[in-house]
């Protein structure tokens, strides 16, 4: 276990990423996070182009900064992202079998970084794909944009 000499957390740091600290929880949690962070991306959305799975990080990322919860937190809160919810899922299985060096996931974990510097959900917290019909949670929320075959909302 890497031993952390950092101090606050990502929330405490605002647009301010200049400083040591900022730097160095940002790097600890890319450390920490980011493989869990670009499955569930892959999983959710490894369909889409580069700009669909930056999107479903975007809506992780802004879950997490509104509700004050880490990323691992919100991926794998029950029934949120299907590969997190039984053993038994067909996308835990291609996971589990998916090479990390494949392109299409390296662009995945691209796509999850630029996550962070770009959100062109336009704040959205919760999508669901096109292929379905809509959620009944779709009702309570404001619709703000489509990308691919994800609708976006913000809550």
């Amino acid at each position: 276990m890497v031993q952390s000499r950092c101090s606050g957390d990502l929330h405490s740091f605002g647009n301010n990423w200049h400083s040591a600290d900022a730097r160095c929880s940002m790097a600890m949690m890319i450390y920490e996070v980011l493989p869990l962070f670009t499955d569930t991306v892959y999983m959710e959305a490894s369909g889409e182009g580069y700009r669909g799975m930056r999107a479903v990080a975007n809506v992780i990322i802004n879950r997490a900064e509104r509700r004050k919860k880490s990323i691992k937190y919100v991926c794998l809160r029950p029934w949120q992202f299907s590969v997190w919810n039984r053993a038994s899922d067909p996308n835990r299985r291609r996971l589990m079998e998916t090479d990390l060096r494949k392109p299409k996931y390296r662009e995945c974990m691209r796509a999850c970084l630029a996550a962070f510097d770009k959100d062109e959900t336009k704040g959205a917290d919760h999508y669901y794909a096109t292929s379905i019909d809509p959620p009944k949670w779709t009702a309570r929320m404001t619709r703000t944009i489509t990308i691919g075959r994800h609708r976006f909302f913000r809550s």
